[in-house]
């Protein structure tokens, strides 16, 4: 089995499209997802300058993160960018 991969964060639609260009065969943007719930939606309308890049707190009720997943985010900096 080949254990050479390629991954970085998927944030922006810049971001996925670069991964494509360079062959990645999947583009994954569940960390993207979970900052912004609609972002695939802000994308297919245009709207990328809408995109949240930062997970905000005072969104969290928003944004329906499960509890448990919240204290893993609060407990590996770095992971997420968290704003206010």
């Amino acid at each position: 089995m080949d254990q050479n991969f390629l991954a970085f964060v998927i944030l922006t639609p810049d971001d996925a499209l670069q991964a494509a260009e360079i062959g990645l065969p999947l583009v994954a943007i569940g960390h993207a997802l979970i900052m912004d719930p609609t972002w695939v939606e802000k994308v297919a309308n245009g709207r990328e300058a809408e995109i949240d890049s930062e997970l905000k707190v005072s969104k969290l009720d928003q944004l329906n993160i499960p509890e448990k997943l919240w204290n893993v985010i609060q407990a590996m900096p770095g992971w997420f960018n968290i704003g206010k």
